[in-house]
């Protein structure tokens, strides 16, 4: 039985993927590179976003990826009033809290940011605790979530980690619990034996 999930925050709960879309086709643009469908965006996107960065053509070699984190988070908090949450999120929580199952956000956002997103979409109680990243460079988030797993006393085998990218599923494994991935994110995905996939995020009940 779950009694614990950990979600992820851009793509899973929050839907920005076509936000993110424009802001990275906006720093592409800046520097005369060819710019992203949504297709091509979800066929690349990875983690770390350092590797992200370098597929879709920005030189790793003459800026920093502190520069691109701080000209990206720029942009994105400017456009944040164009983010929603993902459809029935509002429900799903409050269902989950009824149904005494606790829910966790762990995100590569970073920790201040990430806080203030949840506050601004309104759904900070629904949350146990918030954990983002220490900077905003977009990186792994496996050694937090080992963290929350044990400072919270999290059981792995009672637990569901629910995300959007492969990354997600490597957090998972690091934990050494199930993992539910939505299809509509910000990675292209297929099914296979790692993972359940699901196209929308009440379908996550088949999985509690």
């Amino acid at each position: 039985m779950i009694k614990t999930i950990i979600w992820d925050w851009n793509g899973t709960l929050l839907d920005d993927l076509e936000n993110n879309i424009e802001i990275v086709n906006i720093i592409l643009s800046r520097r005369n590179l060819r710019l992203l469908t949504k297709d091509s965006y979800r066929r690349i996107f990875s983690f770390p976003v350092f590797d992200f960065y370098k597929k879709i053509g920005l030189d790793m070699e003459k800026e920093t990826l502190a520069e691109i984190s701080e000209e990206y988070m720029k942009l994105y908090s400017e456009r944040f009033k164009y983010n929603r949450l993902n459809e029935g999120v509002e429900q799903i929580l409050d269902d989950l809290k009824n149904r005494n199952i606790k829910s966790y956000i762990l995100s590569a956002t970073n920790h201040t940011d990430l806080k203030n997103q949840v506050d601004e979409m309104k759904i900070t109680s629904c949350f146990k605790k918030i954990v983002g990243n220490t900077n905003i460079e977009g990186k792994s988030k496996i050694e937090k979530a080992n963290e929350l797993v044990k400072n919270e006393f999290i059981d792995p085998a009672e637990t569901l980690v629910i995300g959007d990218t492969l990354h997600d599923l490597e957090v998972a494994e690091s934990v050494k619990s199930n993992c539910v991935l939505l299809s509509s994110g910000h990675q292209q995905l297929q099914s296979n034996g790692k993972y359940n996939l699901i196209d929308k995020l009440s379908d996550i009940y088949r999985y509690l």
